[in-house]
């Protein structure tokens, strides 16, 4: 099913009362997957796909910021470039080389819970992927040369994008506030102090306990057969790793007792308000109306808060809401630009009233079926594409230990009602405490 006829179905059953909702994700339209576990323990998602002649894999390594020992901040995204710099059989870089000379493409990408590696290649090059990924977990090649180059780009990395950006340091003090005493207080571009270092033998150290089959997830989507994976599981996956993995305690956060409100001078083009709550910790149901509401309240141009704050009063110039849901626990962040400095104390009482507008049951059936209608859409573009689907069956086999819960997300969306939305602002907002950034723009001498 094309994008189009989703959206013609959404129109249909979302905006003609006297027609039925149609289930896009009905049964013939589910997405296949297949499970097994390997002798060497990797967890493997196979979902078949024969309308393209690609395929694309995912390699999830269970490790993230979250397992970083004090003075080790920053270790495992700089892991993730270093998983680039050689192993037995490939040169430095040489990953890159042969996935583009096969025609495809590749990245990866570290997160607070866990790292993740992904091809997307023509279907008869899929033996290529398994090579390289076994190559590197199981003969990765470290050098002091290469440990300290990647020490180098990691650490310009944090410069360009947080010490030397605009508000470049406001996620470091949201996690600093919100997550204070948690696993994930530090965000995973971590600590220059501790970046710098980080010894040749940590790195080996820290490989051997993470990089292991029996901590990785691997999913395939394509045109590609069962048997075929099973077959280069068995020729590259097929050796255990001696010892155990690391015990992980993963901690919470401390709860704020209090509102705080702090007021940083920087040198900003225009002031930035940043508002963050702290929520518990991965929850299907509880994400997904998280991100309704969000769609309600600021993530559109017909929100409330866009119509209100950016076309009538004309006293903001972008905002934007965003859930970070992570195992043990989440935060949920405003974020708003305005041109006015004296215009704060203003936008945060039009936020404050309308997030009470919502628990007095101010929620028409319209606003709330758009708001679903975008997330539905949002969700069914991105399965759509072989890649995006591979990382979600990733995700929620890691968080939910079922990639069949993408199956479920139409049934979630359309089962959200109004008092859960609610439900939601009153568990995590009108009864919880919350932590509001101020960037404002330097004086001038």
């Amino acid at each position: 099913m094309n994008a189009f006829i989703m959206l013609q179905k959404l129109t249909e059953s979302k905006f003609n009362k006297s027609k039925k909702n149609v289930n896009v994700f009905c049964n013939s339209n589910k997405i296949p997957f297949f499970e097994f576990r390997s002798e060497s323990g990797i967890d493997v998602i196979i979902s078949q796909d024969k309308s393209r002649e690609i395929v694309t894999t995912g390699f999830l390594y269970k490790v993230g910021s979250r397992n970083e020992l004090h003075g080790q901040k920053g270790i495992a995204h700089l892991f993730e470039h270093l998983m680039f710099q050689g192993s037995g059989n490939i040169p430095k870089m040489g990953h890159f080389k042969f996935i583009q000379q096969a025609g495809g493409t590749l990245n990866a990408f570290t997160m607070a819970d866990y790292t993740a590696y992904y091809e997307q290649v023509p279907s008869h090059q899929l033996e290529t992927c398994f090579w390289l990924e076994s190559d590197r977990l199981y003969d990765l090649r470290l050098t002091e040369e290469n440990l300290q180059n990647q020490k180098d780009v990691v650490i310009e990395e944090r410069m360009q994008n947080y010490d030397n950006a605009p508000y470049g340091l406001a996620l470091f003090k949201l996690f600093e506030n919100l997550m204070r005493g948690s696993s994930y207080e530090t965000p995973t571009i971590g600590l220059p102090v501790d970046i710098k270092d980080f010894s040749l033998t940590q790195a080996l150290e820290f490989h051997n306990n993470y990089y292991r089959p029996d901590n990785l997830i691997i999913a395939v989507s394509g045109n590609v057969e069962q048997e075929t994976v099973e077959e280069y599981i068995g020729k590259y996956f097929s050796t255990s790793k001696s010892g155990e993995i690391p015990t992980l305690n993963l901690k919470d956060y401390i709860p704020l007792v209090e509102d705080k409100l702090e007021v940083i001078e920087s040198n900003v083009a225009l002031p930035g308000l940043f508002i963050g709550y702290q929520l518990p910790g991965f929850d299907f149901k509880r994400n997904i109306i998280a991100d309704i509401f969000n769609e309600l309240l600021i993530n559109s141009t017909s929100s409330r808060l866009y119509r209100k704050l950016v076309y009538q009063k004309k006293l903001v110039t972008d905002l934007t809401s965003h859930l970070i849901s992570w195992q043990k626990c989440a935060i949920v962040t405003q974020r708003f630009f305005y041109p006015d400095i004296s215009s704060r104390n203003i936008i945060l009482e039009i936020f404050d009233r309308e997030i009470e507008s919502f628990v007095s049951g101010d929620i028409s059936e319209r606003e709330l079926e758009k708001a679903k209608n975008k997330k539905l859409l949002s969700v069914f573009l991105g399965i759509s594409t072989l890649l995006v689907k591979n990382l979600q069956a990733l995700y929620y086999k890691f968080y939910l230990n079922d990639p069949n819960n993408i199956n479920e997300l139409y049934k979630i969306i359309e089962s959200v009602t109004a008092d859960d939305i609610v439900n939601f602002v009153n568990e995590n907002f009108l009864n919880n405490h919350r932590y509001i950034l101020n960037y404002i723009p330097e004086k001038k001498s």
